[in-house]
Parts: C-alpha cells; structure tokens; sequence
C-alpha cells in the first residue's frame, strides 16, 4: 500500500487505518535521533528508587532535643534508642511509653544541671511540657502530622500543576505535602500565589517518575502520588491569582469564548501529534466560525494560526479566558486544570487516568482494538524503537475525530 501518512496510523488521503510495521515501512522509519535514544535508554535503564522514608518517632525526638541544645554524647544509648523508636512507631511508642522514658532518663543522667537548664528554658519557648515524657508525646505527635517535602525547583510546568493539587488537598488532613523549590520555578509559583518554601535538608524528595510508569496506569496518577508520600488520597483544585497586567494581555489579545487555544508542543517527543494534523484541525476550527490560536514554542513558522506569547504568565490568563484548550499531556493542559475551561486532551503513551482529578478535562485517544499499545506508559513488550522519536498511538487519532470532540457542546466522555 503506498501511504502519504507522515508518521503512520492512518491515510492522509483514505483515512483508512493500517499496520505501518507491516505495510508502511518505507514511508514511516526515520532516523532516530542518537539523543533521544540516548536519553530514553539512561531512563529506561535506571533502577526505581524506593518511596521516601518519613521521620520516625526517634528522627522527631532528636530534632527537638537538638533543638533545645541537647545533643549526643560519647557513650550514650541515644542511636539506639532512636532506632527503637523509629522501629516501635507511634503505637509501639505509646504501648512501651513508660520503658522508653525510662531509657531516656538513664541517658540523661549525664547532662550537667547547666545543659538541663538550657533545656528546660528551651522547652518552656517551644511549649512543650518539661519532662521527657513530655517530649516524647511531641514526638509521636510529629511523627503523625508532620508534612510530607517536596523539592518542585527542576520540575516542568505540568508536573508544578500536579503536586499543587495534591498540597491543596492535603491542607489540614494530617501530614501535608508541602512544596518547596529555588529559582525560576519558586518566582513563578509565587507570583501565582501558590505558597512554597525552601527545601528542607533531608526532608525533601523528587517526583517518582520512573515508579510511576512501573505503575502503569494502576491507579489514577493523584492516588500513586499520595500513596508514594504517605498522604492522604485528598487533591483540591488551586486557587491561583492570575497577576493584573496578564490578564490585560490576554483581554487586548482578543482571547474570548470563542476562541480555541492550540498547543502542539511537549518536552517528550512521543507524546506529540503530527505537525499536519494540528495544522488540519486549525483549518476546520476556522471554518466551523472559531477563533483559533496555536501557541508552539518550538517552529511556530510550521504551524497555522501560530503565535508566540511570553512570558508564561500571559499564556495562563489566556488560558482563563478562552473557549477551549486542545493540546497533548503537556504543562498547558495542566494548567488548563485550574479552570473551568473545557479541555481537550490528545493521549498516546501516557494513560487517560492521569487527568482523573480534572472534571473539566476530556481525554481522546486511538482504540484499543486498533492500537493495543494505548497507554502503555513507555513501558514493554510495546515499547519498540522508532517509540523513542514518535508514537504510533497518536498518531492514529485523526484530525477528524478530535474535531467532532471539540465540536461537542458537552465534550468527551471521561476516558478513564
């Protein structure tokens, strides 16, 4: 069969689909990019970290007396007894309460009354109770609210998205996440309004990606995460405080209800739909009357109707006030979820569960009796070679298909 199709799925011109394995392989190997390869394999070859381990009731007993100018000696059963603590947990720890203050006492017993005085000064400031029992009840009572950190400073902008929802919803149930970044990601939060702080030496962790795709669409991406950090399954859409001078960009830049927000681009190649497939649905939004806006970052000249709107924080307000959004699993699309903004979203590798927390987001992608390998979270037996550069599952939903989607008045159903 001779197809045009430029990265298979479908005919351009039959819009039959078809096996590019098997009948297209002349017109659809290309030459993968030595980088993309490379990258994917450092990815795929890396050993899954474990989930982070919380402070114990020992970690936390130390802190506070650490923190009241009490620390180690030579000699003492403090490694020991802050191991068992951690081992016991804050049940253990309330069952054995009276041996382990017992064993507190015995290492105590070397503290000058100079050491034992700053301490009660220190406790007396902090408002915990002048005992040791006192200070192990603060312990346990730590170790079971004490938030979860984590460090968001090299994140990409969809993913900064993902964690706020879940700080949003973990406010006050328990342990919280709490997130923490530097430099351009901590100014950009922040100018939203989205609270961060510092990262916590030894308290902070990084996003388990890697797990999350061993997970493979299991559960929904919220759950994994929560479960992951040892927080409550609770996420909550972010309130965010769009700053002034945007949203008089975006009203001056003609952005209204009837208007449709495109965007092709994601940092994953695999994750992108074809060039002429996004130029075919711009041409048919126009003729079915909407204002159609393509915002790529990279080779805008390839794309129809495309614009180029800096800095970021101009793209969200646009986001705000338009009609729809249609883009890929991409940062646009997530935070088109901190609106009410009708979502369209184009999914190949990635599975449709990771917008399950978004009411306002619909997922499309091609069947799965055509494309068994939907979903597949780059992960075997369907992960193949030429999957490092493109992605035969997107490529087989049709300019055509997300049209009618776009088109409906109540949008997709939930593809979860």
């Amino acid at each position: 069969m001779k197809c045009d199709c430029l990265f298979g799925g479908r005919c351009i011109n039959c819009r039959k689909p078809f096996d590019p394995l098997r009948e297209c392989t002349a017109s659809f190997f290309i030459q993968i990019d030595a980088r993309e390869r490379a990258k994917w394999s450092s990815i795929t070859s890396k050993i899954i970290p474990p989930p982070p381990v919380p402070p114990g009731v020992g970690d936390e007993f130390e802190g506070i007396a650490k923190s009241i100018g009490l620390n180690e000696k030579a000699g003492c059963r403090c490694d020991a007894l802050r191991a068992l603590m951690n081992k016991l947990g804050p049940d253990g720890c309330r069952e054995r309460r009276d041996e382990l203050i017992s064993s507190l006492g015995e290492s105590a017993k070397g503290l000058s009354w100079k050491e034992t005085a700053t301490a009660a000064v220190g406790l007396l400031f902090s408002g915990v109770a002048w005992s040791l029992g006192g200070m192990l009840d603060e312990a346990i009572r730590r170790c079971e609210t004490s938030p979860r950190f984590i460090d968001c400073s090299e994140m990409h902008l969809g993913d900064l998205i993902i964690f706020a929802w879940i700080a949003e919803g973990t406010k006050g149930e328990g342990h919280e996440l709490k997130l923490c970044a530097t430099g351009k990601n901590a100014s950009l939060l922040t100018k939203f309004g989205i609270q961060v702080s510092e990262p916590v030496a030894g308290r902070s962790s990084n996003p388990p990606f890697l797990a999350e795709q061993a997970n493979c669409g299991t559960s929904t991406r919220m759950d994994f995460y929560c479960d992951w950090y040892g927080v409550a399954r609770k996420y909550k859409r972010p309130v965010i405080t769009i700053p002034a001078e945007a949203k008089e960009f975006a009203e001056s830049f003609g952005v209204t209800k009837n208007t449709v927000l495109l965007f092709p681009d994601c940092t994953m190649k695999n994750r992108q739909w074809p060039v002429r497939y996004w130029n075919k649905l711009a041409e048919d939004l126009q003729s079915a009357g909407k204002n159609v806006l393509c915002m790529p970052v990279a080779n805008p000249s390839q794309y129809k109707n495309a614009v180029r709107v800096f800095p970021f924080e101009n793209v969200v307000a646009c986001i705000e006030r338009a009609g729809m959004v249609i883009g890929v699993d991409s940062g646009p699309v997530n935070w088109a979820t901190l609106f009410d903004v009708p979502t369209l979203a184009i999914m190949g590798p990635t599975p449709a569960t990771i917008f399950s927390h978004a009411s306002n987001v619909s997922c499309i992608s091609a069947s799965k009796s055509l494309m068994p390998c939907v979903g597949c979270f780059f992960q075997a037996p369907f992960r193949r070679d030429f999957c490092y550069n493109v992605c035969l599952a997107m490529a087989n939903v049709s300019p055509e298909e997300v049209l009618a989607a776009a088109l409906q008045s109540n949008g997709l159903q939930r593809a979860v």
